[in-house]
């Protein structure tokens, strides 16, 4: 997987990937601090793989995550949230849903599991006004969510939404 993370957002040939082309992939780019160990703004096959063998040490199959989400300083209730794996990693990780409580927050369950928890791994986040919508709430950067046991805080993620001008009836 780590090489095939390579692969995809290399965009410049040299075999690493810097911070613009991990841009793409906003999982990773969550954790890019955490995975560049060598301190060179860049990231290795070998230090994305070092993440893929930590998640096996810890013999870790799910972690449960929770995210909160607010608009303009105030929680959000029932905006579904959508972690779907970043596609390097192929299908070794079933995507994760969830909608927000009257606090905003909400931990996603991976699809086909009775619990809340995802599989250790890089995700981009997508917002839904609702589970009816069919498009995703547009955001200036995308989101991305790296969920390990180890991740620098504590597997919770806060996004905040500041809306300019007019904002979709159903979060007003």
């Amino acid at each position: 997987m780590a090489q095939a993370a390579i692969t995809q957002l290399d965009a410049s040939g040299d075999s690493v990937i810097d911070r613009k082309e991990v841009a793409a992939s906003p999982g990773l780019l969550d954790a890019f601090e955490t995975l560049d160990a060598d301190g060179s703004d860049s990231l290795s096959a070998a230090e994305i793989e070092e993440r893929f063998k930590l998640y096996d040490k810890l013999k870790t199959a799910f972690v449960k995550t929770t995210i909160q989400v607010k608009l303009n300083g105030r929680p959000l209730n029932g905006v579904l949230v959508k972690l779907i794996p970043e596609d390097f990693q192929g299908d070794a990780l079933s995507p994760a849903v969830g909608t927000t409580n009257q606090v905003g927050q909400v931990s996603p369950r991976t699809e086909g599991k009775s619990f809340p928890a995802m599989q250790p791994g890089f995700y981009r986040v997508e917002l839904y006004e609702d589970e009816a919508a069919s498009k995703p709430i547009e955001v200036k950067t995308p989101l991305g969510l790296e969920s390990s046991p180890q991740s620098r805080r504590d597997r919770n993620l806060l996004i905040v939404l500041n809306y300019e001008g007019k904002r979709p009836q159903s979060l007003r």
